[in-house]
Formats: structure tokens, C-alpha cells, sequence
């Protein structure tokens, strides 16, 4: 009896044996998951921003060795993806910021309180549902203003070609007038299209919208008075003409730079206006030219905003500009 009793002693201790081997001292590179290798490769070869995202897609299913390396990982990236989300706040720039407050809230190593980090997503939640609505705004007036930009330089610098070759008499009075009656229903067209803008709800849009509206105004009244011009008074009016026409180009740069104040001011991206060029003078046959001064570009997206106030086709200009002929090549 005793030696049966020796023997199932002894054969406990083996399986206790066993299980202790199998459980704790089974060799470390045959528990590591592939999820685990992967990253542990990653951050061998110094790829660690990749490794800590794989390992947080993958946080429920990790490893042992898997959540030690994580642990690891956030507390190296904590403080770097803090600074980052500070000062795009800094900067103003809330949406990065939110997304990137966000980012640090799932690296926060154990033992840090998150509460911080969850008040800036907070506030941030609230500031950007403020600046999509406002850029839900902006775009959809930007979609009327860009038609009417565009319109109105096409009118316009039809209206400077002409100017222009009366003056250099290519042109009759009686030329010019009936030129301009046939163009009297695209320009009344123009103001009426503005219309479509009066159900914007932002007041600021709303005013820079009241100001559009009265240059649109101001470019219908002009072309209109342009049909009274005959050769009595065509040396008093081709001179106002060029002052109402400059003065509807720099009244069109403000209105831009207003609308480019409203995108910055309210964190919000531009909407550009494309154009061919920026031509900022006036093209004119008497000694001095009028000029526009740009007013001066903050970004990008300002530029491309910019240019659509005197861009002008080139086959839109004088003749005395476009009739020179370009130099022949030397041999």
C-alpha cells in the first residue's frame, strides 16, 4: 500500500510538474501572437507610430507581451501626441485639434487622469459643430458669389474692351451704344441671380451679401448709363466710365478680402475661385494707367480668391495690345 501511495504521489507531482513547464516556463517565442511580432518588428525598425496604431486596433485580442509593449508605447507617445493636439488649439485650428485630442485620449498611459484631455474633446465637440454649420453656410453663399464674380468680370472687361476702342476710335458712339443694348438683359441677370442668396442665415454673410448686391446694382447702372453716350458728350463720359469701372474692381477686392476675413475668422476653408491670371491694371491708351492695388494675400487660398477680381481673356483686351506681333527668332 505504501508504494501505491508512493507512486500516486509521485505521478501528482509530475502533471503538477508538467503544467508548471507547459504554463510558465514554455519558451517565450511560442506564445508571442502575430499581431505581437508584427509590431515588435515595427518598433525594431523604428516604425513605432505604426506599431502603436496596430496595437490599438488590436487591444482586445493582445497578447501578454503584447499589452506590455502597448503600455511601453504609450507612455513614449502620450506626451508627444499631447503637444501636438495643444498646439494645433493653439493655432486655431479646431478640427485638427479635436481629432488629435481624440488620438491622445487612446494612448493616456495608466495612472494618468484622462479628465483634462475629455474636457478639451468636449469643448471642441461643441466649437466644431459651430464651424461645420458655418461652413455649410459659407460654401453654399460661395457657390452664388463665384457665379457672380465670374459675370460680372466677363461684363466687365467687355465693357474696358470697348472703352478702349472708342478711344482709339475702332469704335463708333452708335457702335458702342448698340453694343451695350444687347448686353443689357445678361447684366440685369447678374443682379437677379443674387436673389437665390437672400435665404443665408449667417447675418455676417448676410451683409458682405447686401454689399454684393449694391455693386451688382452699381455694374447694371453703369451699363445702363453707358447708352446715353454719343459724340457730344463721349469725351465727358469715357472718362467716368473708366472711374465707375474702377471703382466696381476695387469695390470687388474688398468684397473678397470680406469674405476671406469670414473663413479665417471663423476657422473655416476657403473656397477658391479659379481664373486664368491676375492682371491688376487697366489697360488704357492715355499716358497714365489706373490701377487696382491687390490687396496683400494671407495663404494659398487667398491667392486663387485674389485673382478672380481682375482676371481678364486675353482675347478680351485692346487691340492695340493684341495686334503687336511676338519678335521672329534669330537664327
Amino acid at each position: 500500500m505504501d508504494f501505491k501511495k508512493l507512486m500516486l504521489i509521485s505521478a501528482g507531482v509530475f502533471v503538477v510538474v508538467v503544467v508548471i513547464f507547459v504554463v510558465f516556463l514554455k519558451p517565450s517565442g511560442e506564445d508571442i501572437s502575430p499581431i505581437t511580432k508584427e509590431a515588435q518588428k515595427m518598433v525594431k525598425n523604428n516604425q513605432k507610430d505604426e506599431a502603436i496604431h496596430s496595437l490599438l486596433e488590436n487591444e482586445k485580442k493582445l497578447d501578454r507581451q503584447g499589452k506590455t509593449l502597448l503600455k511601453e508605447l504609450k507612455v513614449e507617445f502620450y506626451p508627444i501626441y499631447l503637444e501636438k493636439a495643444e498646439k494645433a488649439f493653439n493655432d486655431e485650428e479646431y478640427i485638427v485639434a479635436l481629432e488629435r485630442y481624440k488620438k491622445v485620449l487612446t494612448v493616456i498611459p495608466s495612472g494618468t487622469d484622462p479628465k483634462p484631455v475629455e474636457d478639451n474633446i468636449k469643448e471642441l465637440e461643441e466649437l466644431a459643430d459651430e464651424i461645420l454649420k458655418a461652413q455649410e453656410d459659407y460654401n453654399q453663399y460661395m457657390d452664388t458669389f463665384k457665379i457672380t464674380i465670374k459675370n460680372s468680370n466677363t461684363l466687365l472687361s467687355d465693357f474696358r474692351s470697348m472703352l478702349d476702342q472708342m478711344e482709339v476710335g475702332s469704335i463708333s458712339a452708335s457702335d458702342f451704344v448698340s453694343h451695350f443694348k444687347s448686353e443689357v438683359d445678361s447684366s440685369n441677370t447678374i443682379t437677379n441671380r443674387l436673389d437665390s442668396a437672400l435665404a443665408v442665415s449667417n447675418k455676417k454673410l448676410l451683409d458682405v451679401h447686401k454689399e454684393v448686391v449694391n455693386m451688382a446694382s452699381a455694374q447694371h447702372d453703369l451699363i445702363l448709363t453707358s447708352l446715353t453716350l454719343n459724340d457730344e458728350n463721349k469725351a465727358q463720359l469715357l472718362g467716368k466710365f473708366r472711374t465707375q469701372y474702377l471703382s466696381l474692381k476695387q469695390e470687388q477686392i474688398i468684397l473678397i478680402q470680406k469674405l476671406n476675413d469670414f473663413a479665417e475668422k471663423n476657422h473655416l476653408e476657403k473656397v477658391k475661385i479659379e481664373q486664368d491670371e491676375n492682371e491688376t491694371t487697366i489697360p488704357s491708351t492715355e499716358k497714365e494707367h489706373d490701377t487696382i492695388e491687390p490687396t496683400k494675400k494671407t495663404d494659398k487660398a487667398t491667392e486663387s480668391l485674389d485673382e478672380s477680381v481682375s482676371s481678364e481673356n486675353k482675347a478680351d483686351r485692346p487691340t492695340e495690345e493684341t495686334s503687336e506681333q511676338p519678335e521672329e527668332k534669330q537664327e
